[in-house]
């Protein structure tokens, strides 16, 4: 498939469209929210509750959109735990010892300072968690693009100021 990935029309309305492009035809999906799974562990299950009113009052979820909406929650809970742990546990860890003798001089030294492994996994917990987030338009840049209707984009705005002439 070539190209960009095509926005959900609930996305494409807040985006606006300044290219006067076609919209995408979307199937007409049952209307409902989705219903929480019982695997989510509890905050997962906190940021499902939170998403759900967000997402539901903006337009942008249906109740097919419960296994995604489930990972994103769930993939959350994931980076918010290795976070922790990351943060207890420090960036850099200490491998290795000092051995000494019995009046306290160094003998060996093989003490090796190296990532925390846990960051690696709080890294690409992140990038996973960014992504399915995205998926709902809830990425910082989705946001800075959005077009709410109502509102005059500042293009918009400064050709009718060229207009009216003031």
């Amino acid at each position: 498939m070539r190209g960009r990935k095509p926005i959900p029309n609930a996305l494409h309305d807040l985006h606006g469209n300044p290219g006067k492009r076609r919209r995408n035809l979307e199937p007409k999906l049952p209307p409902g929210l989705p219903s929480c799974p019982d695997h989510l562990d509890k905050q997962a299950k906190t940021e499902w509750r939170r998403l759900v009113k967000d997402l539901h009052a903006a337009g942008l979820l249906k109740r097919i959109d419960r296994a995604m909406l489930a990972a994103a929650c769930q993939s959350y809970s994931r980076w918010a735990r290795l976070e922790r742990i990351v943060q207890s546990t420090g960036e850099v860890i200490q491998t290795g010892s000092v051995l000494t003798d019995s009046d306290g001089n160094v003998l060996e030294d093989t003490r090796q300072f190296k990532p925390n492994p846990y960051l690696g996994a709080l890294n690409r917990a992140l990038k996973q968690m960014h992504c399915f987030y995205s998926e709902f338009g809830m990425s910082a840049a989705s946001r800075a693009r959005l077009h709410l209707e109502g509102q005059a984009s500042s293009s918009e705005h400064d050709e009718l100021k060229l207009f009216v002439g003031s």
